[in-house]
């Protein structure tokens, strides 16, 4: 069985650290190697974005959860420019997912990216779906 190639919405990433549950799940999987996770520049300056302004994190702070993102994810450099969604920052998510080859997005975006429900040939999932259709083969 090779290993998954998932892409994490930065939703997941910030509800992980924020609030737990599937989320944090989910990223506890990806610190164990469970999967393999992909990110961009563009993903990783939203990530930062959102902690400074909606949850007014100290840059200090963002730069210690941006160097153990990038200690749990492989960064790769979109070169397709995607514009399927209507909310601009998931046409970046879908960008990396073609740019890392990935198998899934995981997202809990329910007003856009949950909706498109595929993206080309990858599923679109929430974190508890994610976790139904493959934690089990992990356990």
């Amino acid at each position: 069985m090779s290993i998954i190639r998932a892409i994490l919405d930065t939703n997941v990433w910030i509800s992980a650290l924020i609030f737990g549950g599937k989320p944090l799940d989910v990223v506890a999987l990806a610190r164990k190697r469970r999967f393999s996770v992909f990110t961009s520049p563009a993903l990783m300056a939203e990530f930062d974005r959102v902690l400074a302004e909606k949850f007014h994190h100290a840059y200090v702070k963002r730069v210690k959860l941006q160097s153990l993102l990038a200690k749990i994810t492989d960064l790769v450099e979109p070169d397709e420019v995607v514009t399927e969604s209507r909310h601009d920052p998931d046409n970046r998510v879908l960008e990396c997912a073609v740019a890392a080859n990935a198998d899934v997005i995981v997202s809990g975006d329910k007003k856009h990216l949950l909706l498109l429900g595929s993206f080309r040939t990858i599923p679109i999932v929430s974190p508890t779906e994610f976790l139904d259709r493959y934690a089990k083969k992990w356990q």
